[in-house]
């Protein structure tokens, strides 16, 4: 880079060139602190101008007398490093016919079909995601890619040449960004893509800055581990969802909360993800044999059927809500994932919490660990499954994710749990140990392809094939000492 001289001047406007464009770079002169930026007219096209700017930001200016003002009305064309110097000739050459028919280029000239040499930041970013596709990278990967470069990347960016991406504008995106695993997956992701592009020779080496943008640290606090909610907080919550329901249920303005109460009822028995509902389709709750019925989840890019293990009346309902759909349309009356977000959130805070916690104030129950959001519904299922010894690669199957992603991220026991599982697990079966007549005996959980569960006993999912509801509008059969028991001959674990 230069300083923009006379004798540089000079030359640029004998013959205009995009070399010579490229390689000009305004310098302020100490001599002259208030220098104003410097106009170059084209070689070659008449009312084209390369505007030098002590900013350091260069553009292609259109100047003309415009005859229904009677005077010039300058505008910009393009900044120089984001459009080439044969666009911006094009440019003028439309301007000056709209001139010949007595308009105002700045209103009637909106651009021309852009030229293979410019390509846009978003245009790479297009390729990009192209290439990973052709190498096999899954479809959540790349979607995920797009997301946070479509939402934290701002136009301006976007529609600006790469060489034009400074370190200061990437961090200002980043400073805007109020989530810190958002902050750093935005980060990461950018770096790629500006690696890939010194790959292909489209910048230099040195050019990808982002690596020296640090990754921003998590708070202090650690991430919230919910755990799980104890039995009397867990009936209360129970009857808090199955009133909802009823009270919603055919009232006029009432559709979302009464699919909300649903959606959550489905979180609860399930303990699957949010977004695996948000957009599930009617095929997706399928009738298997023997009067089982499945439902197939999607997430994490990874596709799993397990038993839809619901109460008789859940079931109903949500063949009710399918019964005007088609086999593969939508369950809910929302179509995107962004309104069932917003629906189970409005639900959640405004209907089911107040509820809850009005329940539980009225018998007189402290929360032992206060519920916050929906997705703690999930660690309640998982902590559960593992404090009641399940087996965990079963665990692992239902939730969709590993025992070991479980045991670090989902499972969290107070010490008392952990006291009672460690008794519960560590003591030998066979050791003789006095104790009343009235307890009730112990049953395998697996016996052969049925599974067995005590009545009294509340979600608890734990088993090989994770039972049903306990609830008393469930069918099963009843044995004693409180016992159901259910076939479950040719159901095969997802």
């Amino acid at each position: 880079m230069n300083r923009l001289n006379n004798d540089q001047l000079r030359i640029i406007r004998k013959k205009t060139t995009q070399e010579r464009v490229d390689r000009m770079v305004f310098l302020g002169d100490p001599s002259r602190p208030k220098a104003n930026d410097v106009w170059v007219r084209d070689s070659e096209q008449r009312g084209l101008f390369i505007v030098f700017r002590k900013s350091g930001v260069h553009s292609y200016m259109f100047k003309a007398t415009i005859p229904c003002l009677g005077k010039a009305d300058p505008f910009t064309i393009g900044k120089t490093n984001c459009v080439s110097l044969t666009y911006a000739r094009k440019f003028t050459k439309k301007c000056h016919e709209d001139l010949k028919e007595g308009k105002n280029p700045r209103f009637s000239v909106t651009g021309l079909k852009k030229p293979a040499e410019v390509r846009y930041v978003k245009d790479l970013f297009d390729d990009y995601i192209a290439e990973l596709k052709k190498r096999g990278l899954a479809e959540s990967t790349l979607r995920n890619r797009r997301h946070s470069f479509n939402k934290y990347m701002p136009e301006t960016i976007k529609n600006n040449v790469l060489s034009s991406l400074t370190r200061s504008e990437i961090e200002i995106c980043i400073n805007k960004i109020n989530k810190v695993h958002a902050a750093n997956q935005f980060i990461q992701h950018l770096r790629t893509f500006l690696n890939w592009c010194i790959h292909w020779d489209l910048l230099q080496p040195d050019s990808n800055f982002t690596n020296k943008i640090k990754l921003h640290k998590a708070p202090d606090s650690s991430r919230r581990n919910y755990g799980m909610l104890l039995e009397n907080e867990e009936e209360v919550f129970v009857e808090t969802l199955q009133e909802l329901v009823e009270e919603s249920r055919g009232k006029r303005g009432q559709t979302r909360t009464y699919q909300g109460a649903i959606f959550i009822e489905l979180l609860y028995w399930l303990g699957c993800r949010p977004c695996e509902l948000f957009l599930i389709k009617k095929n997706q709750i399928y009738e298997h044999s023997a009067g089982l019925w499945m439902i197939k989840l999607f997430g994490k890019g990874k596709h799993r059927t397990v038993r839809c293990a619901v109460p008789d009346w859940l079931l109903n309902e949500i063949k009710i809500l399918g019964a005007l759909k088609t086999s593969d349309s939508v369950l809910w009356s929302w179509t995107s994932n962004t309104t069932g977000q917003k629906v189970l959130t409005q639900t959640w805070h405004t209907k089911v919490l107040p509820l809850y916690r009005r329940k539980l104030q009225e018998r007189g129950i402290v929360e032992n660990n206060p519920l916050e959001i929906p997705y703690d519904l999930r660690h309640h299922s998982q902590t559960r499954w593992h404090h009641k010894g399940g087996n965990l690669e079963a665990c692992a199957n239902w939730h969709g994710n590993s025992v070991a992603v479980a045991k670090k991220s989902y499972v969290n026991f107070t010490p008392d749990q952990q006291a009672e599982q460690w008794v519960r697990t560590k003591l030998p079966t066979d050791e003789k140990l006095s104790a009343p007549e009235n307890i009730t005996k112990q049953v395998p959980a697996n016996q052969g392809g049925v599974w067995v569960l005590n009545v009294g006993q509340l979600h608890s999912p734990c088993t090989e094939n994770p039972p049903g509801s306990t609830s008393p509008n469930l069918k099963s059969k009843e044995f004693p000492n409180g016992w159901a028991l259910t076939t479950q001959t040719g159901f095969e674990t997802a």
